[in-house]
């Protein structure tokens, strides 16, 4: 039970993240231009300290729910192999 309460956390966290991710999209330009910026890998970038803040905050929003997704598969896999034993 205790691994399928943290199966829903991560996955409620997971979520709101994404959220979190698309409200920014939608409700902030400098975060949308260096959101595509760097899908398109563009290299002409200025590198000041506010771009390699920014950069920061993208890389966080990118990686927490890669990270959430791949602990809810994991606890998704180790609960149900314990339902097997």
């Amino acid at each position: 039970m205790l691994i399928l309460n943290f199966y829903l956390i991560t996955v409620i966290f997971s979520m709101l993240t994404i959220m979190l991710i698309f409200y920014a999209l939608n409700n902030n330009e400098q975060f949308q231009s260096k959101m595509f910026d760097m899908m398109l890998n563009n290299e002409n970038i200025e590198d000041d300290d506010s771009n390699d803040f920014i950069d920061f905050i993208i890389s966080i929003y990118v990686l927490i729910p890669i990270i959430n997704i791949i602990a809810s598969i994991a606890l998704l896999t180790t609960l149900y192999s314990k339902k097997k034993n």
